[in-house]
């Protein structure tokens, strides 16, 4: 971004305020439409995060909105804020934010609790509403400064964390002032830099702050959860998509070594569902049945749910026997040449055409093969539920929890861990349902709910299967002057198939139909993201 367009996009005090108070003697800033501003303001509690926090010994906390799943959102924000704060890099650190507080005051997260998918969590957009966060604080620590050498703001001169005063060329640290700071209010904000003035952001140093962490295997992804009195559950559903539980014989299992129960979690309700605000809704989460076993180690319930009599009813899976039969109705389709137009203009005819190049192209069934399986864990106790989850969206995943908790909201606390892969599988939030519905039939003790490798595999929310058959009408030339394309989907219509190079080029052609249909199956999909 240059100069003029990152200047253009600063925040401004007649759409945000940035708001201050003290927490433990130091410095914290949250950022607020203004529409919301009072209210906000006047429900501040003490444990609830704010976007920034300067502490007396100069730590600088900076409160991340959006999962961290190695594209290094958390970094980049820390860097966004760090650039303007002129605070010294190794100082930072950083930490996920919790729902609650936005549940509590919302428009804390004025620039929203960002998802991992679709570019949102690294907005370039949101650049400058975090780093006025950082440039606020700035000038607020530069009058607290000034008040402390009895001169005027212009007089201190901010280095690496260090508030210089010229006059005396003695120093405070921004942990000295972060308490003074709080109480000062700016007349106006202060401008941005220009992007030529960066010192952090676009540069290869510093380090980023998660990658070491990772390396050095000191992040905590959901599977290193470790709670004291913890418990494992090995969890099963249908091997086939939609089918539902018909019977289990649990006493064969209930005395082997380290079992404390065996769960059967039954489909959800969509009717029962609160009226949240999950960003995809309840639908995708309320199909499935499952069974699990919960024991004193994952391996004791992995081994006994291998042991479990379980029988199922396949429901509509037992029309879908193999690829090919799917391959089979999908040219069926194809063949009808109808569907839904998506582009039409001029007249095919493809009995005047020099040649005529017809192909067909399929994708199949796509698992998202993440390297942490699903997982999360789960505590009921006092009447409220803790969860810890590696979601791709904070938001979804609380809806979620509170909706299969039956609890209020309030009463539900959702606590973001790394994320080890997701590409589009973490996002609806049927995993989230059913650690919580494990969970809740074994109340008093945290439930860490793992599924084995074959089970996240076989219950993944794969990439939709497309079939696409192009028939081309080629003039004397060999160009195109007709073209047809009729796609067939079946799941998430988040693709239909046709590539930007053929919207390209369809200004060049002068006769075109573009058009798609659905071929319903019992198999969940769901986004797919790659690189």
């Amino acid at each position: 971004m240059d100069k003029k367009g990152l200047l253009d996009a600063a925040v401004s005090r007649r759409q945000f305020l940035i708001h201050t108070s003290i927490v433990a003697g130091g410095l914290c800033l949250s950022l607020s439409p203004l529409a919301s501003a009072a209210s906000s303001a006047s429900k501040q509690v003490s444990e609830l995060s704010p976007w920034l926090t300067i502490f007396p010994n100069n730590d600088v906390l900076v409160t991340v909105p959006s999962p961290e799943i190695g594209n290094g959102v958390s970094t980049q924000l820390a860097l966004n804020i760090a650039e303007e704060l002129e605070c010294d890099w190794q100082d930072v650190r950083i930490e996920f934010a919790k729902f609650s507080r936005e549940l509590a005051a919302p428009g804390s997260y004025a620039v929203g609790l960002q998802p991992f998918f679709g570019g949102h969590s690294t907005d370039h957009a949101r650049m400058p509403y975090t780093m006025q966060l950082g440039a606020s604080a700035r000038e607020r620590l530069r009058h607290a400064a000034a008040n402390h050498f009895n001169d005027s703001p212009s007089s201190i001169t901010v280095a690496k964390g260090h508030l210089i005063h010229k006059g005396s060329n003695q120093s405070v640290t921004f942990g000295q002032m972060a308490a003074a700071a709080a109480s000062v209010v700016l007349v106006e904000e202060p401008t941005l830099k220009s992007h030529e003035e960066w010192q952090l952001l676009g540069k290869l140093h510093p380090p980023k702050q998660h990658a070491p962490k990772v390396v050095k295997g000191e992040s905590m992804y959901g599977m290193d959860v470790n709670l004291p009195n913890m418990l494992y559950a090995a969890i099963m559903q249908s091997p086939v998509h939609g089918g539902v539980l018909k019977s289990y014989q649990p006493e064969v299992v209930e005395n082997m070594p380290g079992v404390k129960a065996v769960v059967m979690i039954e489909p959800h309700d969509p009717k029962k569902s609160w009226v949240g605000n999950p960003t995809f809704g309840f639908d995708g989460t309320e199909r499935s049945s499952a069974i699990a076993v919960i024991a004193e180690s994952y391996w004791q319930a992995k081994k006994a749910l291998a042991a479990l009599p379980v029988e199922w009813d396949d429901g509509l899976g037992v029309f879908w026997q193999s690829n090919e039969l799917l391959q089979q109705r999908q040219d069926k389709l194809l063949d009808k040449a109808e569907g839904m137009k998506l582009t039409s203009y001029g007249m095919l005819d493809f009995h005047r055409v020099e040649q005529v190049v017809e192909a067909t192209y399929r994708t199949p069934f796509c698992d998202q093969l993440m390297m942490e399986p699903l997982n999360g864990t789960a505590y009921f106790h006092d009447d409220k539920l803790e969860l810890w989850h590696p979601t791709q969206d904070m938001q979804q995943a609380f809806w979620i929890a509170v909706d299969e908790s039956g609890l209020a909201p309030d009463k539900v606390e959702f606590n973001q861990t790394f994320v080890g892969g997701g590409f589009g599988r973490r996002t609806v939030g049927d995993d989230v349902r059913m650690v919580v519905a494990v969970a809740k039939k074994y109340p008093g003790a945290p439930i860490k709910v793992i599924w084995s490798r074959e089970e996240t595999m076989q219950q993944g929310a794969y990439r939709t299967p497309i079939a696409t058959r192009f028939k081309a009408g080629l003039d004397e030339q060999g160009k195109i002057s007709s073209l047809q394309g009729l796609t067939c989907y079946s799941g998430m219509a988040l693709n239909i198939g046709y590539s930007d190079m053929v919207y390209a080029a369809a200004g060049n052609i002068p006769n075109l139909k573009l058009s798609s249909t659905e071929l319903p199956t019992h198999v969940r999909t769901g986004a797919y993201r790659g690189p």
